[in-house]
């Protein structure tokens, strides 16, 4: 009996998406009967499909069509090698072949390897900051394979999050950041040959050091939104961050434990520091206003995610009518802002738990009106 085979990619015209691009599939012949059509897990608008010599076309297709070459080539070779056997090729086997994940498989080299060794080691929103990382790269390539990643693909990826994600500078940032931390250890792995962002250039933002002023603070802590639990309940975390200078994680994982006496002592999350901050008047009253919570949980506060508590407090800075892009992180600015009026660096080094004092330093009296006090004084005759 002749073992007639046929492998192409195929455009699936009947399966158009939202994006009004078509799905690709492998499809596997045998004696012109189909044996198994299998997705390719790409996508192709209908104009760039050149289904006679089934690749696409136009610009940046490159290693999309390399993608597509590979798996052809893999099946063909399987199919070769079992003829030359006089033996058929069963539908299982193609399936084994065309799905299995070796160590070529970015995502899987990711879950099994990168996380295995990191995620030991770093916060929960660190965490989080890599699986979006992986969530970014699933939608920009849902196949992608550790020999597929060079320079050219990095620069795609950056287009993608710039102009697909419509993502922030500081977003786009933070995505090469963690994209280069995984290839760096599949490097020293030597699971890839090359380190390919040794040449891709990309300027981190600068430091946006943004506070809020005492009368955008007062107007916060004055917006009564008792009459709604979630307003209050992040209000609340807001407030106790901008009197004591904590991260996101740290007030999270606060626990009553932490506070003893008038006086916080945590480890901070970022940076394994451990702090000691005593609490003003405005912070205990945020913890005694908590305390009916203490036989229900074990932190301080309801833990609820950065993003919903973020675009929570964008709806409190409204109500307050303050003009600035209220973020739970503009609260640690804000502490260190208001100590640097008064305090030295050193202070603010030990209440904030920076490593560098360099750090600590762009908060002692840099605002425009501790400036314009100072300047009053100075006298040059």
């Amino acid at each position: 009996m002749k073992l007639n085979y046929n492998v192409k990619v195929i455009i699936r015209k009947d399966k158009k998406r939202s994006d009004n691009t078509c799905p690709l599939y492998l499809k596997v012949t045998l004696n012109g009967k189909q044996l198994v059509k299998l997705s390719m897990g790409e996508s192709v608008l209908q104009e760039h499909w050149d289904s006679k010599n089934q690749k696409a076309t136009g610009k940046g297709y490159g290693m999309f069509n390399a993608h597509l070459n590979r798996s052809v080539l893999e099946i063909e070779d399987l199919i070769s090698d079992r003829k030359a056997r006089g033996k058929a090729v069963s539908r299982d086997e193609i399936v084994s072949v065309f799905k299995k994940e070796d160590t070529e498989c970015y995502y899987k080299y990711f879950d099994e390897v990168f996380c295995r060794n990191k995620f030991t080691e770093i916060s929960q929103y660190t965490k989080e900051s890599y699986l979006l990382l992986r969530k970014r790269l699933k939608e920009f390539k849902p196949n992608l394979r550790l020999s597929d990643i060079d320079l050219r693909l990095i620069q795609d990826f950056n287009y993608f999050l710039l102009v697909n994600k419509n993502t922030g500078k500081g977003g786009v940032w933070n995505r090469h950041k963690n994209f280069r931390t995984t290839l760096k250890l599949a490097y020293d792995l030597k699971l890839i040959d090359d380190y390919p962002y040794r040449n891709f250039k990309l300027d981190k933002p600068k430091a946006k050091n943004e506070a809020l002023t005492l009368q955008e603070l007062n107007a916060i802590v004055d917006l009564d939104v008792s009459f709604n639990k979630r307003l209050d309940e992040t209000k609340d975390k807001f407030l106790f961050a901008c009197y004591t200078g904590l991260r996101f994680g740290d007030v999270m994982n606060l626990k009553w434990g932490n506070i003893k006496n008038g006086v916080m002592r945590i480890v901070q999350e970022k940076t394994k520091n451990p702090v000691q901050i005593p609490l003003n008047k405005q912070a205990k009253r945020i913890i005694a206003k908590n305390v009916k919570m203490k036989r229900e949980r074990n932190t301080v506060f309801k833990v609820v995610s950065n993003q919903k508590t973020n675009y929570i407090l964008k709806e409190i800075a409204e109500l307050a009518e303050v003009d600035k892009n209220v973020s739970f992180h503009l609260a640690r600015h804000t502490f260190g802002t208001i100590l640097g009026k008064d305090q030295n660096a050193f202070t603010i080094m030990k209440l904030m738990g920076h490593k560098k004092i360099s750090t600590s330093a762009i908060y002692v009296n840099t605002d425009v009106d501790t400036l314009k006090q100072t300047m009053q004084t100075v006298s040059f005759r």
